[in-house]
């Protein structure tokens, strides 16, 4: 019987630091839609006191390793509502079907959330279709809920407090795509498709939100047989102008 490993989640802080509420919140891969990567809120990391950075903690998470994938990148929403007080929450997805909050002081699991799914894999063995959840959650702050596509392609947006359903599940990919880290503009999700997985048609493809009865799902396909998928860890880029870039594998 094969042993299953826990998917390990560590967590840096500066040398003299009480705790980690200073940090802003990084709602999406790379802090924003525009990915640019710039926490423009955190004044207390520099040049000078980087090197001063130490394990604040680390938290192993019930989670089996896909092919080349275990957990997503966290991001993090500060002044969360939960059972216990209000916390700084890190959600994190991992690529056995499940989704993760932890508390940013201590790194103790909040909660967490296994999805539910009817579909099975087809037999591929390929080591880049991992199979299971590939794409980095998204926050909506003011809504109060984090969106994330479980393995069978369907998005469901969970309270941020208490990991309890508020929307979907709803198909939003195909079941087993290797789709990559949402993103959410005026109420509506952002993601990408690449390499064919689950022979799912490579692309961009966006879920309006707003209306959570009747969710508006829109898809640009740009291959049919997967070679020129949009890719990139990050996902779709969404300009300050509202369009939306991507870059394909082919150029």
């Amino acid at each position: 019987m094969k042993r299953l490993s826990p998917s390990l989640l560590l967590v840096f802080i500066l040398q003299g630091s009480s705790s980690l509420l200073f940090a802003a919140d990084w709602l999406t891969f790379g802090h924003d839609p525009q990915r640019s990567g710039w926490a423009f809120a955190e004044n207390q990391i520099s040049l000078q006191n980087a090197p001063g950075l130490t394990l604040k903690w680390k938290a192993p998470l019930k989670n089996e390793p896909k092919s080349l994938t275990a957990l997503t990148v966290p991001v993090i929403a500060s002044n969360v509502t939960t059972a216990q007080s209000v916390k700084t929450l890190v959600f994190v997805a991992g690529s056995s079907n499940h989704l993760f909050a932890l508390d940013a002081e201590t790194g103790v699991v909040v909660w967490t959330r296994t999805f539910d799914t009817l579909a099975l894999p087809k037999n591929e063995d390929m080591w880049l279709c991992p199979q299971g959840i590939n794409a980095t959650p998204t926050i909506d702050k003011a809504g109060g809920i984090v969106y994330a596509i479980a393995l069978d392609g369907r998005l469901y947006g969970l309270d941020l407090g208490t990991g309890r359903i508020r929307f979907g599940p709803i198909q939003f990919v195909p079941p087993f795509s290797k789709n990559w880290s949402l993103s959410l503009v005026d109420g509506v999700i952002y993601t990408s498709i690449s390499q064919g997985c689950g022979s799912a048609q490579s692309g961009l493809y966006s879920m309006d939100v707003r209306n959570p009865f009747r969710p508006l799902v829109r898809v640009l396909l740009v291959s049919e047989r997967g070679t020129a998928g949009i890719w990139g860890r990050g996902g779709p880029v969404i300009g300050a102008d509202r369009r939306v870039y991507g870059m394909t594998g082919d150029g």
